[in-house]
């Protein structure tokens, strides 16, 4: 079995790190999906999971991060056997060793030569990254700070005081620069975002180089891609991602009538400054910080962020905080002891796991419009049902009540504002074959809707859908349906 090559990005947030995760994941074979921060969350928690060594608490672990990426802001793709599969790949006993084969395993299963990570903050775990001693190719992002200060200052979440932005950049790249020290040469690329708007090609030249990845010009339509396009509608974080590569994001600072936050941060940042190419215009001298000055400032910047939380759209925000509350949830837990009950990997015989059982709840939408009955055909590469006719709808996510996960999925996959209502038809099936395969018990519900405009350019990469079509009622039973749903669509016809 061929190693799966890594890629880990490293720097500050507001540097452009998405338009470089999203050219690099337009390459063959390379798989890039949105930031994950397990490495970065799970810190506080490693403890809780007891030794690695142990099946069970990898196990435990796993199955955690699973449920992370799942609450992801931006969708990760469900791959079957998710948890066997990362257990497989993790040949250590440390939480980093965890997280990297999360992304092996997706990787691998995608039949991907190449993955990337875009947790820019794991800067500052390098050391535990290179302690697995997994190759790794550290990309390190920069970018003027005064740009990311003024990128910052408009974005909905992130530091809004002009010094905690400037002390963040500043911390960032010196953990950069402490890190490349203890990286080979060819395991390490410094790459400014300026080059990389300013001459695509030539900027992943040497990244290309070292990835062993080809370079195509069809890269820089990421833009058209559905992870783009889903990304720049959840939030104005990412509003540049359904466009093409923009030259004027560079030296935004200079546009700015607001020249006292370009002076503060270049209080902060100009010792550092020139190490990247940028010339400091107004401060020749740095401003050394002390530690209670950094935790004042920090102070101040908590006040800030949470006077501007009430601005921002409560759903999106909803979105954001579900790993949050998660995260909490687990920091709330008692954590069960090490090694109690046995080896849910390897010990137990196969028929006798009836105590290790995963299960989801989702929601079908019966919508019916002048007689005709909503269906949508899974794509070819669905991992579980390629090419059957089934019910728009999907899997609930966690702090959602039943009707707003349906009105959720359905509004994401077809486009339609439904109003659920009474359910049709009542039915299980299992995410794959192996023993501790997710199960999934999913009810049928009748939804009124207010027209009939089907619009399926909401749908995640991850939904697997690839069309939809209006039914006579007489056809449906006619058609190829995913064949666990064949009984209960059968139900949903008598009952309408």
């Amino acid at each position: 079995m061929l190693d799966v090559r890594r890629v880990q990005i490293v720097g500050t947030q507001r540097s452009g790190s998405n338009l470089l995760r999203l050219l690099l994941g337009s390459l063959p074979g390379v798989f890039a999906p949105p930031s994950a921060h397990k490495l970065r969350d799970l810190q506080d928690l490693a403890s809780r999971y007891g030794s690695l060594r142990e099946p069970w608490n990898k196990r435990r672990l796993a199955a955690d991060m699973s449920h992370l990426a799942d609450l992801n802001a931006l969708t990760w793709p469900r791959i079957p056997g998710r948890l066997p599969a990362v257990i497989a790949e993790m040949d250590g006993s440390t939480l980093a060793h965890a997280v990297l084969a999360f992304y092996d395993a997706h990787a691998r299963c995608l039949h991907k030569d190449l993955w990337v990570s875009k947790c820019l903050e794991n800067v500052h775990f390098i050391d535990q990254l290179n302690a697995t001693d997994l190759p790794i190719l550290y990309l390190h992002l920069v970018r003027d700070p005064r740009d990311v200060a003024a990128s910052f200052s408009r974005a909905p979440i992130g530091p809004k005081d002009p010094k905690a932005i400037a002390l963040r950049w500043l911390e960032d790249q010196e953990a950069a620069l402490k890190g490349r020290k203890t990286v080979e040469d060819d395991n390490w690329l410094t790459l400014r975002y300026e080059d990389l708007v300013a001459d695509p090609e030539g900027a992943m030249a040497p990244v290309c180089e070292r990835t062993g990845l080809k370079w195509t010009s069809a890269a820089l339509e990421f833009y058209r891609q559905d992870q783009a396009r889903s990304a720049a509608s959840l939030s104005s974080l990412w509003n540049n991602l359904d466009r093409p590569i923009r030259q004027d994001r560079v030296a935004v600072y200079k546009n700015s009538a607001d020249t006292d936050l370009t002076t503060t941060v270049e209080s902060i940042t100009c010792g550092l400054m020139p190490e990247f190419g940028y010339v400091s215009e107004h401060v020749a001298v740095p401003t050394r910080v002390s530690v209670d000055e950094r935790k004042i400032v920090r102070a101040r910047d908590r006040e800030l962020r949470t006077q501007l939380a009430a601005a921002r759209d409560p759903e999106a925000e909803a979105v954001h905080l579900r790993r949050f509350r998660f995260l909490e949830d687990l920091r709330g837990q008692v954590p069960p002891k090490s090694g109690v009950g046995p080896d849910p990997v390897a010990s137990q015989p196969q028929g006798h796991r009836e105590d290790l059982m995963f299960v989801q709840f989702a929601q079908k939408a019966v919508i019916e419009w002048q007689g005709r009955l909503l269906l949508v055909r899974k794509s070819r590469d669905d991992p579980y049902q390629p090419g059957k006719w089934e019910l728009p709808g999907g899997r609930m996510q966690q702090d959602e009540s039943p009707d707003e996960a349906l009105v959720r999925e359905v509004h994401e996959e077809v486009g339609l504002k439904v109003h659920p209502g009474r359910p049709l038809a009542l039915w299980s099936w299992r995410l794959g074959g192996e023993w501790d395969a997710t199960t999934v018990i999913a009810v049928a519900r009748l939804c009124m809707a207010n027209n009939a405009d089907v619009d399926m350019s909401r749908h995640v990469e991850d939904d697997f859908i690839e069309r939809y079509g209006w039914f006579e009622k007489h056809e449906v039973l006619d058609l190829d349906l995913i064949p666990s749903a064949r009984g209960p669509i059968a139900t949903v016809l008598e009952n309408l």
